[in-house]
C-alpha cells in the first residue's frame, strides 16, 4: 500500500449506523478522497441517497464493491459475517487490508473464510485494535496495534 491513505481504494461494506459514521469522518478529515471511495447498502433507495449525500459510489453489490480495494472496511452485523465473506472472497486482491469492527467475530474466523495468505486483516476487540498477519511463511502475530503496528509482524 501506498503511504498516503487518499491514494488509496477503500470499499466500506455495511454503510448503515457505524459504517456511515466512520465514513463521514474518513471523508470529512480527507483520510479519503471521494472518487477512491465506494460503500455498500441493503437497499437500492438507501444507496441513491447515501451517493447523493457523499458524492461516492454506493452499491448494493459487495463483490463489484471489493474488487480492486486496498482497504476493506466490513461493518455489517456479526449474523452476516459469514455471508459476506463467503460472497466477497473470489474479489478481495492478495494485498487488501480488511478491517472488521463485527463484534465477537475472531480475526481467525474471517482469514479461514477468506483463506488469507499474505493478507494483513484487523478487527476491533473492545478498546483494542488487534491485527493478524498470515505471511506466506506461515507465521502469524497478533497483538495491539495502539503499541505495535502492523510491519512488527515476522
Amino acid at each position: 500500500m501506498s503511504p498516503k491513505l487518499s491514494d488509496e481504494k477503500l470499499a466500506v461494506l455495511g454503510a448503515g449506523k457505524l459504517g456511515g459514521i466512520l465514513l463521514r469522518a474518513y471523508l470529512k478529515q480527507g483520510l479519503f478522497v471521494s472518487n477512491r471511495v465506494v460503500a455498500t447498502v441493503k437497499h437500492a433507495e438507501r444507496a441513491a441517497a447515501l451517493a447523493k449525500e457523499l458524492g461516492i459510489t454506493v452499491t448494493t453489490d459487495n463483490r463489484e464493491a471489493v474488487k480492486g480495494a486496498d482497504i476493506v472496511l466490513l461493518t455489517i452485523k456479526p449474523q452476516t459475517v459469514l455471508e459476506v465473506l463467503q460472497e466477497i472472497a473470489p474479489e478481495i486482491g492478495a494485498d487488501a487490508l480488511l478491517v472488521s469492527v463485527a463484534a465477537s467475530v475472531p480475526t481467525g474466523f474471517v482469514e479461514q473464510q477468506l483463506e488469507y495468505s499474505g493478507h494483513c486483516s484487523l478487527r476491533h476487540d473492545g478498546n483494542l485494535w488487534r491485527d493478524s498477519c498470515q505471511h506466506p511463511s506461515s507465521r502469524s502475530c497478533s497483538h495491539d496495534v495502539r503499541r505495535r503496528g502492523p510491519d512488527d509482524c515476522p
